[in-house]
């Protein structure tokens, strides 16, 4: 028991923790030090609601010419759709015709 306590003597006690608050007067004041310059921004307001939103440009699509687009977009996927079931179907067919020719030689 004595060399426990002999163990508990001889560690020091930790050191004493440094806490600093940093403000933004103590930001300001570092920054005049250091001999940086404080500019003030300029501050954009923003409406309250969205109504007072006005726009920064037009668009120049209208709906219907973005309907039309979408039907040539479905159109070239049906197409496209097709087209790769027609390969599909001409790979599985070779592939049978080679399965074929060897098996029934």
């Amino acid at each position: 028991m004595e060399l426990s306590e002999q163990k508990k003597n001889l560690t020091p006690p930790p050191p004493a923790v440094e806490i600093e608050v940093r403000t933004m007067a103590s930001d300001i004041k570092a920054i005049k030090s250091g001999g940086g310059e404080l500019s003030s921004q300029p501050v954009s307001r923003v409406p309250a609601s969205p109504e007072s939103f006005e726009p920064i440009f037009q668009s120049k699509i209208s709906p219907n010419k973005s309907e039309e687009a979408q039907n040539k977009k479905s159109g070239l996927n049906l197409a496209v759709i097709i087209f790769g079931v027609l390969i599909l179907a001409a790979i599985v067919g070779f592939g049978a015709y080679y399965l074929a020719s060897i098996l029934f030689e």
